[in-house]
């Protein structure tokens, strides 16, 4: 065996990896030694707090290689300077202490959340008056998934109708929990919700959810091995290393998915001979990891050991032995303990394959009627073996895992921080605050067509994997353009939930000024925010309504709104034209705003590693 020396307490890390600042907590990590590499098998947890806490990734070091040690460090934001008094002041209907209170420290005030800012309906009427309907991608037991048209946008969304008729309280809760989950999960690797409706009267619930047209990874692999042609190693550990960075985030919000399984995650489409990615769905299992949970459940073939023999508690470690089952049978087409069906319908069977499982070679006889697996890389089955490591003490978490060199040989290019993106971040923090309001609610409630270059980019920026961009993932992102975008104001007004960094919405909401304001008018902002705040779409709007999608220092101008009665676009532009910069110079036009701000660019390459 060979050991790299090393002082306690420290984590292995490639000496590429940037150095970071004196460490003000430190987490004893443990590690073991295995096939003549040092591995990290208990890896970095993200601590929470209102302030962004930035942790090197861990990851694979050999022997021989230098190393140096990475800490937690705690790196809090510069504060922008303090809103003039007489600014304050000007402003209609102000209480001047309260709002200086505000502006000192946002967090004393509610703020906006992602989960506040999904539409929920009473009808599943909505449907057919915002969609047309395309086909039917799938049914099931209890409902059906239909392609639909948004009649405004001409976006493509799913449609999932579930009936409640015949389903029991647990299963009506867990699919409000679901709901519940995907309104306030917020990252690309995780599939989005747009709206949602529980008809009471019709007894079913409707989600309207983005369209992945790539199929599931099952089908992906039952059409592998109809044509005969094993599944790319490249593409396998491309879409695992997304499962994991999903499940990364996921456990960093304390969410635990427990049904990871090849169905569960959905394609995008193949472009340009690119592979395709994937978002994980069916939260319907899912729970915040609150208390101890020592309940069965999942699907029979995926599901942990240490949950079926009682030794442990279903936590973050359960959900990656899940995805080594899944890797294994991408690799090999073949389901590594079997499925029900094969046991007379019996799940036991299944239970006694994983409760008696010691280590891979357990699986040689299952695995030798594939002749994939004997072709696989000695990298890819190292990646199962330690996925599943029997011992959920000495299993890795997903951090650790994302670092096994298999995965990093096939990741996907980090995205690219574009120019629109760029120039939006330099305006953004320069528009009047109601503005910051109207662009997260059109990201949240419309997207944008090019959702998924948002998605890698955010993704390439987020270096910790928690969801969130700190203020130095965002400083050193737009480093490259020797750009003087205001990063400290950015985070600041941008980080509308007050969680230290911007989540995945407030991230597109920032980029998305640029190509508003291209031809100098502000028009389409007003237009499509109101749009994406009038939901039942009869052209009116009420204040009660809309209020909590707003700050509470917005109050001032939500008060110009007629107050007794539903509203119009009309009304809202004059409400939106009152908002003004302390100067009186309303919504700058984009150049203008560059010109301030300096920017020169160098490239529009990708994201700076």
């Amino acid at each position: 065996m060979i050991h790299a020396p090393r002082p306690a307490g420290a984590v292995y890390v490639n000496s590429a990896m940037p150095t970071y600042a004196k460490p003000t907590l430190l987490q004893r990590l443990h590690v073991a030694d295995t096939d003549g590499m040092v591995k990290i098998v208990n890896g970095p947890h993200q601590v929470v707090s209102p302030v962004k806490r930035q942790c090197g990734p861990a990851v694979y070091a050999k022997p021989g290689v230098q190393t140096k040690q990475v800490f937690f460090a705690v790196e809090a934001c510069t504060p922008t300077p303090r809103v003039p008094r007489s600014a304050l002041a000007a402003r209609p209907d102000w209480d001047v202490k309260t709002m200086e209170k505000m502006e000192r420290d946002p967090r004393e005030t509610r703020g906006v959340r992602k989960s506040t800012v999904v539409p929920r309906h009473d009808s599943s009427d909505f449907v057919s008056a915002h969609y047309h309907i395309s086909r039917e991608l799938g049914k099931g037991s209890f409902g059906t998934v239909t392609l639909v048209i948004d009649k405004e946008t001409g976006m493509e969304r799913v449609c999932k109708t579930v009936s409640l008729v015949g389903m029991d309280e647990k299963g009506v809760e867990e699919m409000r929990k679901e709901i519940s989950l995907l309104a306030t999960l917020d990252h690309p690797q995780v599939v989005k919700l747009f709206e949602w409706a529980e008809d009471v009267q019709k007894k079913e619930m409707v989600l309207i959810l983005e369209y992945l047209p790539g199929g599931d990874g099952l089908g992906l692999l039952r059409r592998s091995l109809q044509q005969n042609a094993p599944l790319a190693e490249a593409l396998v550990a491309r879409l695992m290393q997304q499962v994991l960075v999903s499940l990364q985030y996921c456990h960093s919000q304390g969410v635990l998915h427990r049904d990871i399984k090849n169905e569960n995650f959905m394609l995008t489409a193949s472009e340009d001979g690119e592979l395709p990615d994937c978002k994980v769905i069916d939260f319907g299992l899912a729970v915040r990891r609150e208390q101890q949970l020592k309940e069965i459940c999942g699907t029979p073939g995926y599901i942990a050991p240490e949950i079926i023999t009682g030794a442990g508690d279903f936590t973050p470690k359960a959900d990656i032995w899940s995805v080594g089952v899944c890797a294994l049978e991408l690799l090999t087409g073949v389901k590594p303990f079997g499925a029900p069906e094969e046991f007379g319908g019996d799940m036991h069977g299944c239970f006694r394959m994983i409760a008696g499982f010691r280590r891979l070679e357990d699986l040689h006889p299952r695995l030798s009627s594939s002749s994939a697996w004997a072709l696989r890389s000695a990298e890819a089955k190292d990646f199962c073996r330690l996925l599943l490591t029997s011992d959920f003490r000495a299993r890795p978490d997903a951090a650790v895992a994302l670092g096994h060199p298999w995965l990093q040989r096939y990741k996907a290019a980090p995205g690219a921080l574009s120019t629109d993106m760029l120039q939006s971040l330099a305006a953004y923090a320069t528009l009047p605050p109601l503005t910051w309001c109207c662009l997260y609610i059109i990201a949240a409630r419309q997207g944008t067509p090019d959702l998924e270059k948002f998605g890698k980019a955010f993704v390439a920026i987020d270096t910790d994997g928690d969801g969130i961009i700190s203020r130095d993932d965002l400083a050193h992102a737009v480093r490259r353009w020797d750009s003087t975008v205001a990063v400290d104001d950015v985070v600041k007004v941008a980080d509308l939930d007050h969680t230290g960094g911007l989540s995945f919405t407030q991230f597109v909401a920032a980029g998305l000024y640029a190509r508003f304001a291209k031809d100098g008018s502000t028009d389409n902002i007003m237009r499509i925010s109101f749009e994406s705040l009038d939901t039942d779409r009869d052209g009116l709007v009420r204040v009660d309504e809309i209020r909590r999608l707003f700050r509470e220092r917005d109050t001032p101008f939500l008060n110009t709104l007629p107050q007794d009665r539903s509203f119009g676009l009309s009304d809202w532009i004059s409400c939106l034209q009152s908002a003004r910069r302390p100067s009186g110079s309303g919504l700058p036009e984009l150049g203008g705003v560059l010109e301030d701000f300096g920017v020169q660019f160098r490239s529009a390459g990708s994201v700076e590693q």
